[in-house]
């Protein structure tokens, strides 16, 4: 499990195309934007677990999908998890002040990067892009 430290509108990146805000902490809880291709479903953890408790053998598909650029929030506590996807689950693991610990469970080949470390990265694959053509 990565764990990482966010404050109110920072970001983390999942996969390239799946971006988690902090959109806002107010005591015990933290409300979280979630920004996923629509063919990828979120949920969260007690509904993930209650629709694969009722029919194990199904796939677990979303039944509403986010607009192009929409925003899914969700007000999770501590200890409380989000899943995405049928292999990427979210947690909180510890709201203090302005901060909320996170702790990301994702399979090995997903990338998971803070947004400006993501930001980066993309700049530089630009830059050497441009540098070969």
């Amino acid at each position: 499990m990565l764990v990482l430290l966010r404050k109110p509108d920072d970001s983390v990146v999942i996969g390239g195309n799946i971006v988690i805000m902090i959109v806002d902490i107010r005591g015990d809880k933290v409300r979280l934007g979630i920004q996923a291709p629509r063919e990828i479903p979120v949920f969260r953890k007690e509904v993930f677990d209650a629709l694969k408790r009722a029919n194990p053998d199904a796939p677990v598909v979303s039944l509403a999908g986010l607009e192009s650029g929409g925003m899914l929030i969700l007000s999770r506590r501590r200890n409380e998890s989000v899943v995405i996807g049928q292999d990427i689950v979210l947690t909180v693991l510890n709201i203090r002040g302005d901060k909320v610990r996170l702790g990301i469970q994702a399979p090995p080949e997903v990338p998971v990067h803070r947004f400006e470390v993501w930001k980066v990265i993309q700049e530089e694959a630009k830059a050497a892009q441009k540098s070969k053509s």
